[in-house]
């Protein structure tokens, strides 16, 4: 688990259709994604982008996570909000990659969203960014310690998503019916998650993501691929109990079909890091909501960025009317 390279390598190994077992009932571990009741404060100051696209402007957002860790850098959200010159009172929020960093990258994708009619906040997930402990890499943190950690930060994920939606639906004309989730790699797997556990996200946009992640997790275990079993003993995870460990931080665990309608999958057909059996386990979880199929890898889907976009956007569109 201290990437998702062994999934690649349980799936080159197995080519795995095996069917997963049911995930357990979501009603038992929504608990776990209550937000919080009351107010928090939240800080707003100039962005200036490095590239300039006209009629869009931004701004460095700051608010508390509702998830208090031991790393205080981590106990704050920070974001860039990015909203168009013509008033729109539709959101969404994007949750990046999982050691993203790149402002001009953010930059690119926020502006696309907004120069398509929503404020877009790309905010930054726990130890990413402004969030990484002292001396760290962004992301560097998540996926590493013990099991509890990385459960602890899935929880924190899911929960300041819900957060931000709030903040969202207080700023400006943001009507909180018409606000959006999309997530990229890592981050799609929290926003699966989170579109799971928080029906105030009317839509989702999940790329380069899936469910089911402790099933494969446990088949690699099973076949002895060295990443796995290195992984899982480094966390002290024994590879039976892998699929009980992730099952309620999973999003394949609150499918619900009934909201198929407001999901996207993106999906690489060739992605070695996530591959084509865990987005379809999320497809096939929801009843087969929209899904864009890509002739590509994980890192090369970068070379389809505007068609992703596009078609991402596209749905948001749809849905958020």
């Amino acid at each position: 688990m201290r990437s998702l390279l062994p999934l690649a390598l349980v799936l080159l190994s197995a080519l795995a259709p095996l069917a997963a077992d049911p995930p357990p009932p979501a009603a038992a571990a929504k608990h776990l994604f209550v937000l919080p009741e009351g107010a928090f404060a939240s800080q707003r100051e100039p962005f200036t982008a490095s590239r300039q696209v006209p009629g869009i402007t931004a701004e460095r957002v700051r608010f508390p996570s509702p998830v208090v860790t031991k790393v205080e850098r981590n106990n704050t959200v920070h974001g860039i909000y990015f909203t168009p010159r013509t008033p729109t009172d539709r959101a969404v929020l994007i949750l990046p990659w999982w050691k993203g960093h790149d402002e001009a990258t953010v930059e690119i994708i926020g502006q696309a969203f907004a120069s398509a009619g929503f404020n877009a906040l790309f905010a930054a997930m726990g130890y990413q960014m402004q969030r990484a402990p002292e001396g760290r890499g962004s992301g560097s943190a998540i996926m590493e310690e013990s099991a509890e950690h990385v459960q602890e930060w899935m929880r924190q994920a899911a929960l300041d998503a819900r957060r931000a939606h709030q903040w969202l639906a207080t700023e400006g004309k943001n009507d909180p019916n018409k606000i959006g989730i999309v997530g990229i790699s890592l981050g799609g797997f929290i926003a699966g998650l989170t579109y799971g556990v928080a029906p105030e996200f009317k839509a989702a946009g999940v790329i380069l993501a899936g469910g089911n992640l402790g099933h494969y997790i446990a088949m690699g275990a099973r076949l002895g691929i060295p990443p796995v079993t290195e992984g899982l003993a480094k966390l002290n995870i024994a590879p039976d109990e892998i699929e009980r460990v992730l099952a309620p931080y999973d999003p394949v665990t609150y499918a619900d079909p009934a909201r198929k309608d407001g999901l996207m999958i993106v999906c690489g057909l060739l992605d070695p890091i996530v591959p084509y059996p865990v987005a379809a386990d999320l497809w096939n979880a929801y009843g087969r909501p929209r899904i864009l199929r890509l002739p590509t890898g994980h890192v090369t889907t970068v070379a389809l960025v505007p068609l992703v976009l596009a078609g991402v956007i596209s749905h948001l569109d749809r849905q958020l009317k």
